[in-house]
């Protein structure tokens, strides 16, 4: 095709045109005085750039997103900001290169990425997580419905391992309803704990929610301390978009006793020797 109907077909004037077709990103050849553009080398060319679109046509990097990602493709897989991936790529974990000065992330390196580790979910999998927690019950769950410790329940675990059936999802060890019941049904030291019965929930990320006992003992460093430039604390939303996690990950590991809050005003914040100790057993 000669260098107007490109043009034409790409929605591009006379000007641009040319230049497109001097830069070398397909094959043209001259013939009794005009440019030609091999149709092939054009085609493959637009299956592998994100820049130019057709005017009537399929869109283009057909090719390109075969094996790479945007980096908005990965915002909307995982449900994250770009400054999550941003970050991420800062660290190493994604390998990357540019397509029109736009960055590119391998599929493969994503994968590679994405397998390693369980605290990250895409969209997708954060949904049937959402269905298999629903047939499930966490470990940190079951000592207040006993009304017992935690570390009971952890012996009580691995002293009748043949009643439970533990189920692993999104990294975290949980017993499925059906196993959990049954073991119920078959004993009588335990007895669930009447849910009128137990303390009004104390969420220690909602300051709504915070306990009237902690309000008044709570102790915490001031302001001045937070804003110092060295900076000791994170906020929330800061640690969600580092680890790439919801705010329910980060309150399920606050509940769990793996990372630690405190409270400035309204405010709740992460220390970072905590922060820096979870990302270092979690290798995040």
């Amino acid at each position: 095709m000669t260098v107007p109907e490109m043009g034409q077909l790409l929605g591009l004037g006379k000007t641009d045109s040319y230049w497109l077709a001097h830069q070398g990103k397909f094959e043209c050849f001259q013939l009794k005085g005009r440019y030609f553009i091999k149709k092939q080398s054009f085609e493959q060319w637009y299956a592998n750039q994100i820049k130019y679109k057709k005017v009537n046509g399929p869109p283009p990097g057909s090719e390109l997103n075969e094996h790479s990602y945007s980096v908005s493709d990965l915002t909307k897989l995982l449900g994250v900001t770009g400054y999550a991936i941003y970050t991420r790529i800062k660290n190493g974990d994604l390998e990357t290169f540019l397509v029109d000065g736009w960055i590119r992330i391998t599929k493969e390196s994503f994968d590679k990425w994405y397998s390693s580790q369980s605290t990250h979910r895409t969209v997708d999998d954060k949904e049937r997580d959402s269905q298999a927690e629903q047939a499930s019950i966490s470990l940190t769950d079951v000592a207040p419905l006993l009304g017992s410790h935690r570390d009971n329940i952890y012996s009580l675990l691995q002293n009748h391992t043949e009643h439970f059936k533990i189920k692993v999802i999104a990294g975290r060890k949980r017993i499925t309803l059906d196993s959990f019941e049954k073991w119920y049904q078959s004993q009588k030291k335990y007895k669930k704990v009447v849910v009128s019965e137990l303390a009004p929930p104390c969420d220690p990320l909602e300051p709504e929610f915070m306990c009237e006992h902690e309000q008044e003992t709570k102790t915490t460093p001031t302001e001045d301390a937070v804003h110092a430039e060295d900076k000791k604390y994170y906020t929330v939303d800061e640690v969600r978009e580092m680890l790439l996690l919801s705010k329910r990950d980060v309150y399920d590991n606050v509940l769990s006793g793996h990372m630690k809050v405190i409270q400035i005003g309204r405010r709740y914040l992460v220390p970072k020797d905590s922060f820096d100790e979870w990302r270092m057993q979690n290798n995040t």
